[in-house]
């Protein structure tokens, strides 16, 4: 039996089209050294990355149909199942430490829910300060879950490769609909993990995305 060459097979399906959520204008309210009420870019991601430069989740979709491509191999017959599989992970590995280099940190991951909240591009220039927020992936289907302190990672990144504060206190609600939109809302007070002109950031956002 005529064996399927690895490599091209996967790279076919890494690069495959996938949907990426898109980003939805979010009011968000910052009180730290001075008070700002702005509209930012909210984009959220179930069981993948969102990365600080902005990937918009193409890094985790090659790595998850990396991983895909090389488990439907794995199904045929022959000697080197076990090998398309390590080979598989091996690839989606690499590529998502080739995104972390490229992107900067992922956030999120498998079994968890990211939020990335970006202010609107300066003069068209890319922005330099963003929000990520990490929860445990909410169960599917409607309803509303709300989390604390001890399950939340919020890190506030001003510039974009420097985290300049981090959760301190609050809140996270989920609401999902069972149509697979999610209401978001934020009620969170960072602190300061290097020199900035403020004691605490709190931050408050309701976010309506898919």
């Amino acid at each position: 039996m005529r064996r399927l060459p690895l490599l091209p097979v996967l790279l076919a399906a890494a690069c495959a089209p996938r949907g990426v959520p898109p980003g939805t204008p979010s009011s968000v309210t910052l009180l730290g050294d001075r008070g700002r009420l702005e509209t930012w870019e909210a984009r959220s991601l179930s069981g993948g990355h969102l990365h600080a430069r902005g990937d918009e989740g193409t890094c985790s979709a090659a790595a998850e149909l990396l991983r895909a491509g090389a488990g439907i191999l794995a199904t045929l017959p022959g000697e080197n199942r076990e090998a398309a599989r390590r080979s598989g992970e091996t690839l989606a590995t690499a590529v998502e430490g080739l995104c972390a280099t490229l992107f900067g940190r992922g956030y999120g991951g498998k079994g968890r829910l990211v939020l990335s909240l970006r202010p609107p591009p300066p003069d068209g220039r890319p922005p330099e300060e963003a929000l990520f927020v990490v929860v445990p992936e909410p169960a599917e289907g409607g309803g509303e879950r709300a989390y604390g302190p001890s399950e939340i990672l919020a890190e506030y990144l001003s510039p974009l490769d420097r985290v300049e504060a981090v959760l301190e206190r609050g809140r996270v609600l989920v609401r999902r609909s069972p149509d697979g939109s999610r209401e978001i809302e934020l009620f969170l007070v960072l602190r300061p993990r290097v020199p900035a002109p403020y004691e605490r950031l709190q931050v408050v956002a309701r976010i309506e995305t898919r």
